[in-house]
């Protein structure tokens, strides 16, 4: 730890972080990239995240010998 890491201000961005909401964030930047922008993610295909998680979870519950009714309503 070095002389302005006081385990108080440590503490005091931690509990900004972990207690921040999602409704309170529209634009996240990391190492100098945009990663979100005005709630829009811009280097993630969502439609393509969202398709292979679908395939995914179908394989599991198959696996798994779960069905669910084609009534419910889930992703």
């Amino acid at each position: 730890m070095g002389a302005n890491d006081h385990p108080s201000s440590l503490l005091s961005i931690s509990s900004l972080v972990y207690c921040m909401r999602t409704e309170n964030i529209d634009s996240v930047m990391c190492n100098g990239q945009w990663i979100m922008k005005d709630h829009k993610i811009l280097n993630v295909n969502e439609e393509e995240v969202t398709s292979l998680a679908m395939q995914a979870s179908d394989d599991l519950l198959r696996r798994a010998g779960i069905y669910l009714p084609k009534r419910m309503n889930y992703l």
